[in-house]
């Protein structure tokens, strides 16, 4: 099981067949990486529908915890949330068959594994971690182009998602500085996830993502920056 496994292997778990030193050389905050394994249970360890399903139906979910995006229109939170701000799930998936995405924020504190996850690399690469959730239903964009402030790791663990890269408008940006709906410019780089695949996306590279025919579900983990 990935999940006994010492620090060091579980990183090598999440880049194989790409060698830890490699990774570093050529791609950490450098450039995109995609590994694809043709092993789509690679990731069952960590998650699945069926733990999405149960957290949605049995656990009592506050937004932000889950949040419902969609890239062509704004879905306020009052619209599947009641009045102390806690999801319903029945209008939740609603939302889902009319396109939206669900975001599971913070997912490692929910779930055992991940929080182990987290925990174990994060020691591994001296950094906090964060693990969010995103389940999208065929056909469907859940952001618009944009960059993050972290590096992420996109663990593909259902269905598959095609993405899309742009230039980066800013070398390596931190926390303070949010993307604000720049103009993406042209398309610069193309891949598509299956289960099992992995993708790393350095901070401030812009990205947006669509599912291809069927529901995705990937996990994207967080490297939060330190800074001084």
């Amino acid at each position: 099981s990935g999940l006994i496994m010492t620090d060091p292997d579980l990183f090598s778990w999440v880049l194989a067949p790409v060698a830890p030193r490699e990774f570093e050389a050529r791609f950490y905050q450098q450039s995109v990486c995609v590994v694809r394994r043709g092993e789509p249970s690679y990731y069952d360890r960590l998650l699945s529908l069926a733990h999405i399903d149960r957290i949605l139906q049995t656990h009592r979910l506050h937004h932000p915890e889950l949040v419902l995006v969609q890239a062509n229109r704004d879905i306020p939170r009052t619209d599947y949330t009641d009045d102390q701000g806690i999801v319903k799930p029945e209008t939740v998936a609603q939302f889902f068959g009319d396109g939206a995405t669900l975001v599971f924020n913070h997912l490692h504190m929910r779930v055992p594994e991940l929080a182990t996850f987290c925990a174990r690399l994060g020691s591994t690469l001296s950094s906090s971690l964060q693990a969010n959730a995103y389940l999208t239903p065929g056909g469907s964009q859940g952001f618009k182009p944009h960059w993050d402030s972290h590096d992420v790791f996109v663990l593909q663990v259902e269905g598959s998602k095609r993405w899309t890269t742009y230039d980066a408008k800013i070398d390596l940006p931190l926390r303070g500085q949010q993307f604000d709906k720049e103009t993406p410019g042209p398309a610069a780089g193309t891949f598509e996830l299956s289960s099992g695949d992995m993708a790393y996306i350095p901070r401030g590279l812009i990205h947006s993502a669509e599912s291809t025919e069927g529901p995705s579900l990937h996990l994207t983990v967080g490297l939060m920056a330190h800074t001084w």
